[in-house]
């Protein structure tokens, strides 16, 4: 937090009447700022009022928050693995650093509903070497009462959480496995939402709050300023691409404001 905008930026100080919101009760354990990367991909079912666990993952993944003040830092992941099911593949386990769009891998998704307005599922991801895993299937018929399963009343099918999942030699196999099951899927060749973070917090403006006064014009300005800095992953097996992994230093929240459409 602070004043200003690029080489004229201040950063607010104690008592200044500008800083983060306290008290209040963000994400599970009632934070003052939680970080989570989007829910489709790392989350529990139950705890979102929804029907189908993330597609890694069904504990959260997201960014330790160190909260201060005027500034929101963190010093890397949280992995909160709920149950046994799909462990070992939070965020940093699969891909060690917060991945650019350009460098999240490819998925199949699925439409389950045929509605635009909602998001697509994720059926299955590509991983280095060229094969295909599909952590999602729509063959099985949910098993009453089996949280893991989400029925879709309209279409009359299943999606289930794998257990162990499927492994397919490529692309266009998996496809066809799909397509055998009846599901029309499409290859996204980068799963956005590896690339989105959300971020909340809350910003206090005291009634002592001023504003600051510009050095060249003594003009005393109301405004403030959130600056977002970051810093690129120290350790990268290739080359990085502009948007590189990035790690959260002071308030970063890139992809904060994107309108998520992966699930």
């Amino acid at each position: 937090m602070g004043f200003g905008v690029g080489a004229d930026f201040e950063a607010s100080t104690a008592g200044d009447g500008l800083s983060f919101a306290t008290g209040l009760t963000l994400g599970p354990e009632n934070l003052d700022a939680f970080t989570q990367y989007p829910f489709g991909l790392f989350g529990d079912a139950p705890t979102q009022n929804a029907d189908l666990d993330g597609f890694f993952n069904n504990g959260r993944s997201g960014f330790n928050v160190l909260f201060s003040e005027d500034s929101i830092a963190s010093d890397g992941f949280y992995e909160s693995i709920l149950t046994e099911l799909n462990d070992g593949r939070g965020y940093e386990d699969l891909f060690g650093n917060w991945l650019s769009r350009e460098m999240a891998p490819a998925g199949l998704l699925w439409d389950n509903d045929n509605d635009e307005a909602t998001d697509a599922l994720v059926m299955a991801w590509e991983l280095e070497d060229g094969t295909w895993e599909a952590l999602r299937d729509i063959a099985t018929l949910p098993n009453p009462g089996d949280p893991l399963d989400d029925v879709d009343p309209t279409a009359g099918t299943a999606v289930s959480i794998l257990l162990d999942p499927m492994t397919f030699a490529n692309e266009a196999v998996a496809i066809a496995y799909f397509t055998d099951q009846g599901a029309t899927v499409s290859t996204e060749p980068n799963i956005e939402d590896l690339a989105n973070l959300n971020l909340n917090f809350g910003i206090t403006l005291a009634d002592t709050f001023m504003g600051w006064t510009d050095d060249l014009t003594g003009q005393t300005n109301t405004n403030f300023t959130l600056r977002l800095a970051s810093v690129a992953a120290p350790v990268s097996p290739v080359p990085l691409p502009a948007g590189a992994p990035l790690l959260l230093a002071g308030v970063a929240m890139i992809g904060f404001l994107r309108k998520r459409r992966i699930s």
